[in-house]
């Protein structure tokens, strides 16, 4: 898994569960609540590499859209 993808599931709460005997099988209990945590933090990861990449009018539209599709507020 990607270091700072790893580190977002972390910060979501989002905790490898040992339901397998096979080590290269990880498992994850996770809520509604969780999920939608680290949705929310991936969204805002990829606006701020917009935010480096984009002008500032493309931005801006970019994040109307955001706002719009899938309610993320910065």
């Amino acid at each position: 898994m990607n270091e700072r993808i790893k580190a977002l599931t972390e910060k979501a709460g989002i905790v490898p569960v040992a339901l397998h005997t096979d080590p290269l099988v990880v498992s994850y209990h996770l809520s509604y609540e969780m999920l939608d945590r680290y949705t929310q933090l991936v969204i805002k990861e990829c606006i701020d590499i917009n935010r480096e990449e984009l002008s500032f009018v493309a931005f801006n539209v970019l994040i109307d859209r955001y706002h719009e599709k899938l309610g993320v507020k910065i």
